[in-house]
């Protein structure tokens, strides 16, 4: 059926992974006008609002949408959380990320991103005791490891041990969030913190090259990455993304 709310649907999953993000969005918009209740569609194309383009107002309507539709579903509730955080709104992030560990109590994605919030806002002893469970705990689950090497990652960068930074950061971990469709963007921050800066710039070019224009995260928010605004080569590449994220158009 290439012309069902599902086949756009997956259209737009296959265009994100490749790095379109506007061919994306457009397959997720043409999913939802043959289906408005397509809860796929919905969660994607929030998402891409929030994460990629830099634009919250316009995924706040769809993302309620998605937890009035569904909202039963862990997954849901984390990427409500993550719109929370883009937008500064920690409390409300935590909540969401709390929300989704009453319906799925082991979830890695929920921890992971209430840590990586707790780092964000400073609140530190309570990041580092839950990354420290994280750690403890015995798991065959590779993508437990890989979360939770990189925040050890990043504890250690905040903390001032570089080479336990680099350790934790070993190749399965490097290469999940090199190759994932919206965490290389992480890299820049965590490569800051250690004050490698050429590697730090790397990883924002491969990030912004799959699609991640979001202004206002890189410029100003995104507090792991304040050493590296005043290099040339950020200030060259936010004179793209601010020139792309002024005039995205869907």
């Amino acid at each position: 059926e290439p012309n069902s709310s599902l086949s756009y649907s997956l259209l737009g999953r296959i265009e994100r992974f490749r790095g379109s993000a506007i061919k994306a969005l457009k397959h997720f918009k043409k999913a939802l006008d043959i289906d408005p209740n397509d809860s796929q569609a919905l969660f994607w194309l929030g998402l891409e609002y929030f994460w990629h383009a830099g634009k919250p107002d316009w995924a706040k309507p769809i993302l309620e949408k998605l937890i009035y539709l569904d909202p039963l579903s862990p997954l849901n509730h984390v990427v409500f959380g993550l719109y929370y955080r883009w937008t500064g709104e920690i409390d409300n992030a935590l909540k969401s990320f709390s929300t989704v560990l009453e319906l799925e109590p082991n979830s890695v994605l929920a921890n992971f991103w209430t840590a990586y919030t707790l780092l964000w806002s400073k609140k530190y002893a309570n990041a580092y005791a839950l990354i420290d469970r994280m750690a403890q705990r015995e798991s065959s689950d590779q993508m437990n490891k890989v979360f939770t090497g990189w925040l050890l990652f990043l504890k250690f960068s905040l903390i001032g041990e570089k080479s336990k930074a680099l350790k934790s950061l070993n190749e399965d971990v490097r290469n999940f969030f090199w190759n994932d469709a919206d965490l290389p963007f992480l890299g820049a921050g965590g490569f800051a913190l250690i004050g490698e800066k050429n590697e730090a710039i790397r990883w924002l070019e491969h990030s912004i090259n799959k699609g991640f224009i979001n202004y206002p995260i890189l410029s100003e928010i995104d507090p792991f990455i304040e050493n590296i605004r005043g290099e040339e080569r950020f200030k060259k590449l936010m004179e793209r993304v601010k020139h792309e994220w002024e005039n995205f158009e869907v």
